[in-house]
């Protein structure tokens, strides 16, 4: 093997010890083991790491953009966004 097939395993195997799990961007990612080894970390700072901001909250943000980011392409986006958004906070 070569080092970047090192790295990129070495990488996959850490992210995979750490969540449990490789999802398919990290899967296609692992093509480029300088980029990957930045992705995840960042991803582990921006959703693990200190912050000012506790875990869930920043969890409860991810997935508000998540839905705001799918929904945009839709008709209804912002009708069914706000649903969401207070169905969240009924709960």
């Amino acid at each position: 093997m070569d080092t970047d097939d090192e790295q990129s395993q070495s990488i996959l195997v850490e992210s995979f010890l750490f969540s449990g799990r490789v999802t398919n961007i990290i899967s296609l990612l692992a093509f480029h083991p300088q980029y990957l080894d930045c992705f995840i970390r960042t991803q582990y700072f921006m959703m693990r790491g200190e912050g000012p901001l506790p875990f869930n909250w920043r969890n409860y943000l991810a997935i508000l953009v998540s839905i705001s980011h799918a929904l945009q392409t839709t008709s209804f986006s912002s009708l069914f966004f706000r649903g969401c958004f207070f169905m969240f906070l009924n709960d």
